[in-house]
């Protein structure tokens, strides 16, 4: 019998990138073998793309295994008075996965009208950068999103007429 082996690699989804170490499983031609996902933090597996050679039986040539993932994102969505930088209402999180979509929505604040908001909706991303002093990537993986509000101006007016004044102690009828 020949010995063969199974590569399993675990990939990013997005850039291709290997973000965990390969397995290597060695077995004889003909023997059965399963593969499992790896658990890897800040990542979600993507199960439409599961791999169909999971399992199987080793075969005559080198098999190779790929499970595909996408980083763990979230929204991040504020609403601030513009002016003194005052959170007006509850944060909300929107948890999902490296490019899904989002929707976010105004809300209603008493006294306050919204005068700004970027981004309300769009694609949820990571993005990559390296430190330059250490060379260590830094992962940014949740997408702000900032609805500006402004306390509403109001104009009031009183309109009186006078009628009757009071005069040394009598009254006076106007107009």
């Amino acid at each position: 019998m020949k010995i063969t082996k199974v590569i399993v690699y675990y990939v990013d989804n997005v850039t291709g990138d290997i973000v965990s170490e390969e397995i290597i499983i060695d077995g004889f031609e003909g023997e059965e073998y399963t593969t499992t996902p790896a658990d890897i933090p800040g990542y979600i597996l993507v199960e439409d793309k599961y791999p169909e050679n999971a399992s199987g039986k080793h075969e005559d040539s080198e098999e190779k295994v790929y499970y595909y993932y996408v980083r763990e994102t979230s929204v991040e969505v504020t609403y601030v008075d513009v002016d003194t930088g005052e959170e007006l209402a509850e944060k909300v999180i929107i948890e999902g996965a490296e490019g899904d979509s989002y929707t976010t929505e105004e809300k209603e604040i008493p006294y306050y009208v919204l005068v700004k908001v970027d981004n309300p909706d769009g694609e949820m991303k990571a993005t990559v950068t390296k430190d330059e002093e250490t060379g260590e990537e830094i992962v940014d993986t949740v997408t702000n999103v900032v609805y500006e509000y402004r306390k509403a101006v109001f104009d009031l007016r009183i309109e009186k007429t006078i009628a009757e004044v009071l005069v040394n102690g009598e009254n006076k009828k106007v107009g």
